[in-house]
């Protein structure tokens, strides 16, 4: 009843609670916002139910600018959280402190007299949802791709006792855009291709310099080479949109979407280049996809 993410947060790397937060939000999809409602206040609207926390810093919120009336005003965001869909716990309120452009580098700015540049780079990748984004640290040299591509599974679930036996798809709701989730996987790609070569230029030690390597919200946390991983995710979907991938209808009561469909290699196919991917979508995103793309791949 006591261990949360903040007082977790206030015991380890906050003392006290005397830190302001600064929280990157990749969407705004429940899964991926329900952990706000426990932080210090956004702002000082009675809306928020954490007021017991209201005496310390504010939490500030970065979200892409990309699709800034998906999110604003907050009743948006429980709409298009899919918290009612899945019938998770009441959608957070929280305001947005720092609306993030495309490749803006992020000052994060807890005072008008304290400018704190945190070598992150937001890149918006919609296609998931319309404000999903990408963040890349370049002092770990780490790109995070949220919910846009992971792995059915890697070694940290394989060592999980609870885990080890479920597959993870990457997901297309109801307002996924595959044409958009494409352009966002190659514009990822072009980055950290990009990324690579400034790395190499400026290595000086001896051995091979650096190479970007690759996150994700869910399942693939162990971070391999990112081209490797994206190359890989394409030549996946590339084969979905050709028909090569065994299909089947998903239980209809398994996700609150219509006529899903799962495309799936099954588990330890070598058809990906080591690594292993399961699509869940919406038959009408993909029918949509193979239109718009049509000629390029």
């Amino acid at each position: 009843m006591y261990w949360n993410i903040y007082t977790t947060l206030k015991h380890t790397i906050n003392p006290g609670g005397l830190l302001p937060y600064l929280v990157i939000t990749t969407h705004c999809h429940f899964d991926h916002i329900l952990g706000l409602g426990l932080l210090p206040p956004t702002d000082s609207d009675l809306q928020h139910r954490n007021v017991d926390q209201r005496k310390g810093p504010q939490t500030t919120v970065l979200s892409s600018a990309h699709s800034m009336d998906d999110l604003s005003p907050w009743k948006r965001i429980c709409c298009h959280s899919l918290a009612k869909n899945f019938r998770a716990t009441e959608c957070p309120y929280y305001s947005i402190g720092m609306w993030a452009s495309d490749y803006q580098d992020v000052v994060y700015s807890p005072s008008t007299t304290v400018k704190i540049p945190t070598g992150i780079t937001i890149i918006h990748t919609p296609g998931h949802t319309p404000d999903s984004l990408t963040w890349y640290d370049k002092d770990s040299h780490l790109i995070c791709v949220g919910d846009s591509f992971y792995e059915a599974s890697s070694t940290d679930t394989q060592e999980c006792e609870v885990e080890k036996t479920i597959r993870a798809p990457i997901l297309f709701e109801e307002r996924s855009h595959l044409l958009s989730w494409w352009r966002s996987l190659d514009k990822v790609l072009e980055f950290v291709k990009q990324e690579n070569v400034r790395l190499a230029s400026h290595h000086t030690q001896l051995g091979a310099p650096p190479r970007v390597a690759i996150s994700a919200s869910h399942v693939t946390t162990t971070s391999p080479d990112a081209v490797r991983f994206l190359l890989s995710i394409q030549t996946f979907m590339i084969r979905i949109l050709r028909a090569e991938v065994p299909t089947t209808p998903l239980d209809a009561a398994r996700l609150p979407f219509q006529d899903v469909m799962v495309y799936d290699d099954g588990p330890g196919s070598a058809s990906s280049n080591d690594f292993e991917w399961i699509v869940w979508a919406p038959k009408r995103i993909i029918d949509e996809g193979i239109e718009e793309l049509r000629g390029e791949y």
